[in-house]
């Protein structure tokens, strides 16, 4: 997301949209942070008051849909541990909690399926989209 500001300041885009508060994980600090450094030019390589024209103009509900993904003809009960992007696990804490299920962070959930469809290990799933499921197979 700092990449993501970057493109604002620089003029690269006119607008983002930027996730700071999910309503079963909390806020989401390091975006925050983020816009605030940018807000008062302190951002690496920011200039000062480079942020000035940065206007929050409203916000939208942004419903996620996780699925839990294993390998073809693995069940619950056989995953030990679950691969994901934090904020994802975060999302899922209960689910896994109530199924025994160890998280494990990944950079992102596109790359936690794509990892668990190399790797072949039927102990270990991932959250992810539907969309990464059927690209990952």
């Amino acid at each position: 997301f700092a990449e993501l500001l970057e493109h604002l300041r620089d003029g690269a885009v006119d607008r983002a949209a930027l996730p700071i508060e999910n309503s079963l994980a909390g806020t989401i600090h390091r975006n925050l942070d983020l816009l605030l450094a940018h807000v008062r030019g302190t951002a690496q390589h920011a200039p000062p008051r480079a942020a000035a024209a940065l206007t929050i103009v409203g916000e939208t509900d942004f419903r996620v849909r996780h699925c839990l993904l294993a390998l073809r003809g693995a069940a619950v009960a056989d995953l030990e541990r679950v691969r994901s992007h934090p904020m994802a696990l975060a999302q899922c804490t209960r689910f896994l909690g109530e199924h025994g299920l160890a998280p494990e962070e990944a950079f992102d959930t596109a790359g936690a399926a794509r990892e668990l469809a190399a790797a072949g290990n039927a102990r270990v799933g991932a959250i992810a989209s539907e969309r990464a499921a059927e690209h990952y197979g």
